[in-house]
């Protein structure tokens, strides 16, 4: 067996990219005959080491390693964030409040993502301990549903109600930096 264009593969901008290719290649490997060879044509480096020794455990454990210090998944668990920007802001003051000992470094952003000069739209990733995990959540859901309520409340005065675009989720396999 013959597995082509792994050095293009592996030049995919995702934070996972090395663990994919290493998935999609074993899986394609353990396809092949018994003792047929399998040839990955163009790739040097610790995937194409992994794959030529069968060890893909090994791999793992220094994808996790070097992910620590960089606070990124699967070492961490991460929330998006994403709405009006004064929701924004509210939420993560309020997530702050809730969790006071969440790493002060846990959250990046918020980031203006605003298409238009109408509604000032921003987003921000919440990267924190397995450990705070329930308290982060629950955090998060009452923010978004106090933003709802919040919403309801102000347009009883107002004409029509605006749409509540505050939104969360959980645990991002590839978060968008």
């Amino acid at each position: 067996m013959i597995l082509l264009d792994g050095d293009r593969m592996l030049q995919n901008e995702a934070l996972r990219v090395g663990e994919h290719c290493l998935r999609w290649w074993s899986n394609a490997a353990a396809l092949a005959a018994p003792g047929a060879p399998v040839h990955l044509v163009g790739v040097a480096g610790p995937v194409a080491r992994a794959l030529a020794t069968w060890t893909q455990p090994a791999y793992a454990r220094a994808e996790l390693v070097d992910r620590a210090p960089l606070r990124m998944p699967p070492t961490v668990r991460v929330a998006s964030v994403e709405g009006h920007a004064r929701s924004v802001d509210t939420l993560l003051a309020e997530l702050r409040e809730a969790v006071p000992d969440l790493d002060p470094l846990a959250v990046l952003g918020p980031v203006d993502t605003s298409t238009g000069p109408d509604t000032p739209t921003s987003r921000a990733l919440v990267r924190f301990d397995y450990a705070h995990g329930r308290a982060v959540a629950d955090a998060l859901r009452a923010g978004v549903i106090a933003d709802a309520l919040r919403a309801r409340k102000s347009t009883k005065e107002k004409g029509p109600r605006p749409r509540n675009t505050l939104r969360v989720r959980l645990d991002l396999p590839e978060p968008d930096l």
